[in-house]
């Protein structure tokens, strides 16, 4: 878990859920944030994020493994951001987590701000902890952090 303070120093705890069986932790909050999302979608929510993950860890185990970044304030989950690693002519690519079956890469937050934190967290958790070689994200909607 790493954490970051927001503008208004209310910390935004981001958890990085790295199996599909661990995903049911954040069930109640992930599908309440569905519901009030400014910008919901489908391709982020529960039911598509925990069947893909789960389809593609054993299907591609070993070069498939989901890395979804949640962030909770509050002890509310604010933001969801389903990604994935996956391996390729041995070059780690962090890819969203549906990649390439889904339509739109996104994440799914509360509000821009904190869409824009759980993003900045995670870029700079990937780096430092060195889990991808090469960042790709397609189909990302225009204006999104």
């Amino acid at each position: 878990m790493l954490r970051a303070i927001n503008a208004h120093d209310r910390t935004l705890q981001v958890h990085f859920v790295d199996a599909p069986e661990r995903f049911a932790a954040f069930k109640e909050g992930w599908l309440t944030l569905e519901t009030v999302s400014e910008h919901p979608g489908f391709f982020q929510s529960y039911a598509w994020s925990g069947h893909v993950a789960s389809v593609l860890s054993r299907a591609l185990a070993g070069t498939y493994q989901p890395l979804v970044a949640i962030g909770v304030r509050d002890g509310v989950v604010a933001a969801v951001w389903p990604l994935s690693r996956q391996k390729q002519s041995g070059i780690w690519y962090l890819r969203s987590l549906d990649d390439p079956f889904g339509q739109f890469s996104n994440v799914l937050a509360i509000d821009d701000a904190s869409a824009d934190e759980i993003v900045a967290v995670t870029l700079a958790h990937v780096r430092n902890q060195r889990l991808a070689d090469v960042m790709r994200f397609d189909r990302v909607f225009a204006g999104s952090p």
